[in-house]
């Protein structure tokens, strides 16, 4: 199934950000899992951007890839894309992976977290018309042979009309030492 949804009251800097697990044991040939959209359009493939895998496998966010406009409505520049780090075979089955999507127009920056740490960066990131008027997950371009070819859980779906940094995600290790020293402390002072 995919979601598609109208936003309205995002017209400026925002934040999403959503969690993904993968129930798939496909590892190859997703497609899109999300495209956001500018100036007043909910579909289609101009005004967009697109969190997909590109022929490589590397999951990107794109924005807007063709001929049309970009998101905002620049027809030129503003066409970059930022690399997630992360490839079809990285999502694991029955994991969940957190994504952050942040335009800041304070900064001119465009970023992409995952798992709340910073995967990239689009610097001078100046949509013309920066409000967020619609998202799609599932399909990008309204399904034109971009659809999503696996399946997918998507949970803690959060749209917010400012900037919201991740909070990074603490290391299983990490954890694990900590552990093991209140245990430590515990056991001196029985």
């Amino acid at each position: 199934d995919v979601y598609k949804r109208q936003i309205s009251g995002i017209s400026n800097s925002f934040t999403i950000s959503f969690d993904l697990k993968n129930l798939s044991t496909q590892n190859s040939n997703w497609n899109s899992i999300l495209s956001l959209y500018s100036n007043n359009t909910t579909s289609g493939n101009g005004n967009s951007l697109q969190l997909q895998f590109n022929s490589s496998g590397a999951l990107m966010l794109y924005n807007k890839v063709g001929g049309e406009t970009s998101f905002g409505g620049a027809n030129t520049g503003n066409t970059s894309s930022i690399n997630t780090g992360l490839t079809s075979a990285d999502l694991q089955r029955n994991t969940w992976t957190s994504f952050s999507i942040i335009s800041d127009l304070d900064s001119n920056t465009l970023s992409v977290y995952v798992n709340g740490s910073l995967a990239g960066s689009i610097t001078e990131w100046n949509p013309q018309s920066p409000a967020l008027t619609g998202a799609q997950f599932g399909s990008a371009f309204g399904g034109g042979g971009h659809a999503l070819l696996g399946s997918i859980d998507i949970n803690n779906i959060k749209f917010y009309n400012e900037v919201v940094l991740p909070v990074p995600e603490p290391a299983t290790t990490s954890l694990s030492l900590m552990g093991l020293a209140a245990l430590m402390m515990r056991r001196r002072r029985a």
